[in-house]
């Protein structure tokens, strides 16, 4: 009989399987139409597994999209900050999570205010709410009461990211469109514009029959490459388009108008209206110039036609008694004009002459050589403005006339 005992005993121990879990699931049903707070009780140092059953009254709800279980739990004073333990979805048809309760979840207090949240890319439960509470219970080994680390940051350049596609705070956000774009990607369909392609080393494809791109462009004559065309090649079946951009040094196009750019700054450029300098000048060397110019109407100060050495000496268009004159001005003096009528000196300037006979230094004629007299111009009339308005002249008569050799 004794011996009979011993096996029996050895039987029954032979049916436990070292390592199994002896944490008891504490069960409970939750109506999430019509939910209700749920206590749970607990003795410190104890090991459980919470494990509610989520149901629509008795349809269960199905938790198969469900990426995130977790517990949040805070003291029941506290206001900002709180605990977290992660669980999984057990039975997902079934509507089943399952959180596991340690000794390292407790804390220094002992009532808490909890959630179990299941989370989706798109939808949040937070339908199982209610009471922890913690009763004093005896030492035993992994009991502890010191208080859980709580997380207020994060340093993101110290974690390590497994499974971002998972991450809740990606449930905003549609990857699909990514996922697209990076499938066309890998299977050569994507259609890329591209300004600047820098290639090191091998640049090589083969889903799209596009193999060796830098033989390609060596080996294959463009056609239409100028400065704003496009031309095309051909290469295993495939046509590629090569557009040259119409900026560069020197030449860049803009709308009705080609602009000659040198160093990054515009010289000058072409339009309707013909050849246009904003900066330099125009030199011509071996050929002369054939053409009908026509000037600015320059000033007294900045004549119009003047001299590379002597800007301030030349030639411009002046208003002069209701007409205009051909005016010479030196140093920003008026000289004389060139008017409709003759020939008038500015201001008080003379006449100068040198004897060019042996008898005279001063010579008028006419038609017949002789004149009866000489008109005189004694002062000069002006505006306010400073502009010659008319002439006091005097009539010197000869009887007889002057003759003119």
């Amino acid at each position: 009989m004794r011996k009979q005992l011993i096996v029996a005993v050895l039987l029954v121990a032979s049916a436990v399987a070292w390592g199994d879990d002896i944490a008891p699931s504490l069960r409970w049903f939750i109506n999430a139409e019509r939910a209700t707070d749920h206590d749970i009780n607990l003795r410190r140092g104890e090991t459980v597994v919470l494990e509610p059953t989520f149901r629509n009254y008795t349809v269960p709800i199905n938790l198969t999209a469900a990426h995130l279980v977790v517990l949040r739990y805070k003291p029941t004073t506290a206001t900002n900050w709180y605990y977290t333990a992660t669980g999984s979805v057990y039975n997902a048809t079934g509507g089943v999570a399952q959180v596991r309760w340690t000794s390292a979840q407790e804390a220094i207090y002992s009532s808490y205010s909890y959630e179990i949240a299941v989370q989706s890319t798109d939808s949040m439960l937070l339908r199982s709410y209610g009471t922890i509470s913690l009763t004093p219970g005896v030492a035993v080994d992994g009991s502890t009461s010191a208080a859980p680390a709580a997380v207020t940051s994060i340093d993101w350049a110290t974690v390590e990211h497994s499974n971002v596609g998972a991450a809740p705070f990606l449930s905003g956000f549609d990857t699909a469109d990514l996922e697209a774009f990076d499938a066309t990607l890998t299977n050569g369909t994507a259609d890329l514009d591209i300004n600047t392609l820098n290639v090191r080393g091998s640049f090589t494809a083969s889903a799209a029959g596009l193999s060796n791109w830098p033989s390609l462009l060596v080996t294959n004559v463009i056609d239409g490459g100028t400065t704003g065309g496009s031309g095309t090649v051909e290469r295993d079946g495939n046509t590629i388009t090569i557009t040259f951009p119409a900026g560069a040094e020197g030449e860049i196009e803009e709308t009705n108008r080609l602009l000659w750019v040198v160093g990054g700054e515009t010289i000058g450029y072409v339009d309707t209206n013909g050849i246009t300098m904003v900066k330099g000048s125009l030199q011509l060397f071996e050929d002369d110039l054939n053409c009908n110019v026509r000037a600015y109407d320059g000033s007294e100060s900045v004549p119009s036609i003047s001299f590379y050495a002597s800007p301030s000496i030349g030639w411009y268009r002046k208003s002069l008694w209701g007409s205009y004159a051909w005016a010479y001005t030196h140093n920003s003096n008026d000289v004389f004009y060139l008017a409709a009528d003759g020939i008038y000196m500015a201001g008080t300037n003379i006449v100068q002459g040198y004897t060019v006979k042996a008898t005279s230094g001063f010579e008028v004629g006419s038609d017949a050589g002789l004149t009866t007299n000489i008109t005189v111009v004694t002062s000069v009339l002006t505006n306010s403005a400073g502009s010659v308005t008319g002439l006091v002249e005097q009539a010197l008569n000869f009887h007889g006339g002057i003759l003119v050799p």
